[in-house]
């Protein structure tokens, strides 16, 4: 039993010792092997893009950057997903002294109402892939596309207002396009914030969604859920839940004898965009010419105002 103890003993000194602290080195970062690497740090500076496309695009254009920029680089590129109907340039071509370049990705081969997919990587030669400092992380040497094009048919058009939703006031711009999706009850008001600010302001091309449905007799105007940032430089949105806040968020359609149309007034939730606040009182409204969409005229009254006072006469 003696010897039994001191071996026990022993075991759990050593034990003990091989549990304490020890000192380690410094973990050190490998060395980037710069025989086989290209000192470029190629990089694309979105890693996806969603894009809904008009029949008429035939080309999307995706920037890529590099911090490297001394010489002219010719960069491979790596398509997976590849479709005979999108076509990826083999590689992309930086000039000497230039920090960004761009390749044309050749669409017009995509059918209307088709998803494609492609996935564009930059070969990890010309990425830094360790290097802690490195602006063009990994994550960046991959950018992924899906596209769908879509037929859009015109439906109209209208004279819209913006009444203290975005603008301090009643902000208003005549002859906007209002286009139709093909086989569909959706609508779209062409950028209305483009017309109303003009061509100059080039951050506003957002068009402003809705669905006509009917039921039984009845018609109503529906907006998806969501923020839309239709004037991006102005800070302020539009914010349209109508489940949640349906005080604010609702839709009416109205007849104008006088104007002999409908108009739609959208009565909305502004949003600060900056704070993520919300406030109400908005409201955009438009007269919808030329529109597709029967709704109802209501019949004109016997013996109303206007002839009442012709009677009088």
């Amino acid at each position: 039993m003696k010897y039994k103890s001191i071996i026990l003993f022993a075991a759990a000194a050593l034990f003990a010792i091989a549990c304490g602290k020890q000192d380690y080195p410094a973990y050190e970062w490998g060395e980037q092997d710069d025989t086989t690497v290209v000192k470029t740090e190629v990089f694309f500076p979105k890693t996806a893009e969603v894009l809904e496309l008009d029949p008429s695009v035939d080309t999307v254009t995706v920037t890529l950057g590099r911090t490297e920029t001394t010489e002219a680089l010719s960069v491979p590129l790596v398509v997976k997903n590849p479709s005979s109907a999108i076509i990826v340039p083999a590689t992309a071509e930086f000039e000497a002294g230039a920090a960004t370049t761009t390749i044309d990705i050749d669409i017009s081969g995509m059918e209307i109402e088709v998803t494609y997919e492609v996935s564009i990587s930059i070969p990890q030669d010309y990425v830094y892939l360790y290097k802690k400092t490195s602006s063009a992380v990994s994550a960046k040497s991959v950018f992924r596309l899906s596209a769908l094009k879509q037929q859009w048919d015109p439906a109209g058009y209208c004279t819209y207002y913006d009444i203290n939703t975005i603008c301090a006031g009643v902000a208003y711009a005549e002859n906007i396009p209002i286009e139709n999706h093909h086989g569909t009850d959706d609508y779209r008001i062409v950028a209305p914030y483009a017309a109303i600010g003009g061509e100059s302001f080039t951050d506003n091309l957002v068009n402003f969604p809705f669905t006509v449905k009917k039921s039984g007799e009845q018609y109503s105007v529906t907006i998806p859920d969501g923020i839309y940032n239709f004037w991006p430089s102005s800070g302020y949105g539009i914010y349209w839940n109508a489940s949640k806040y349906s005080s604010y968020c609702y839709t009416s359609i109205e007849y104008d004898a006088e104007e002999g149309v409908h108009y739609i007034d959208i009565s909305t939730l502004g949003l600060t965009l900056s704070k993520m606040s919300l406030w109400p009182g908005g409201h955009v409204l438009f007269y919808w010419y030329d529109c597709p969409v029967e709704f109802p005229v209501p019949e004109a009254e016997e013996g109303g105002e206007e002839g009442g006072e012709e009677g009088g006469e």
